[in-house]
């Protein structure tokens, strides 16, 4: 797929070799600092040329410790520090869990109680 590549744009605008890079692979695209510093907050369409077609995907800047409202998908994007801590499960909802583990606890003890008076 790399072979087959031509270009990046953003917007529609054509960036030039010193605003990305692209490596091969599965055709791995990183826009610069440089580039991404000089965006202004919002909503961005990037699209990757292919001698065969194109790819777009969106993405969306975001203010440091701020949040980004997208009319189009009508959701708020909000910017999270990147972490070096693995991801641990601890930010899942326990209340949730646990309510649904105490309805399936009594759907069982209900059928459990069914058969028995059946059984008798």
């Amino acid at each position: 797929a790399f072979s087959l590549f031509r270009r990046v744009m953003v917007d529609n605008k054509t960036l030039t070799l010193q605003e990305y890079s692209a490596s091969s692979g599965s055709v791995k695209i990183v826009l610069n600092r440089e580039y991404l510093n000089k965006l202004d907050v919002g909503a961005y369409t990037l699209t990757a040329e292919f001698k065969d077609g194109i790819v777009s995907t969106n993405f969306y800047v975001i203010a440091s410790g701020g949040s980004y409202y997208s009319t189009s998908t009508n959701e708020r994007y909000t910017y999270v520090p990147p972490s070096n801590n693995p991801r641990t499960g601890d930010d899942s909802r326990l209340a949730l869990w646990g309510t649904l583990a105490c309805l399936s606890a009594a759907g069982a003890m209900l059928t459990a109680k069914k058969r028995k008076r059946r059984e008798n």
